[in-house]
């Protein structure tokens, strides 16, 4: 069956007048070449953002780590204020 529509679209090439095959024949550089465009577009977009979570998540880890340090600084004044009673612990 194959070789039969084989056969059937090489009979339709040989009857199409030359500039109908000049058109065909530039045109399909012309799409793979968009094709690619569009899709190097795309995928600059997806990298683009996904650039953009890991600056977040970069940020986010930092300003998470200046809290745990804050917060340790807190806990020790706290014990240190809790075993001596002197305020002067609080004092950052």
């Amino acid at each position: 069956m194959p070789a039969r529509q084989f056969e059937k679209a090489k009979l339709y090439w040989a009857g199409l007048p030359l500039r109908a095959k000049g058109w065909v024949v530039a045109a399909l550089p012309l799409v793979s070449l968009l094709t690619v465009t569009f899709s190097i577009y795309v995928l600059a977009r997806q990298e683009s953002r996904a650039e953009a979570a890991v600056r977040q998540s970069l940020e986010l880890q930092i300003d998470i780590e200046r809290v745990s340090r804050t917060l340790t600084g807190a806990e020790t004044a706290v014990r240190g204020y809790v075993l001596t009673g002197r305020s002067s612990h609080f004092d950052m």
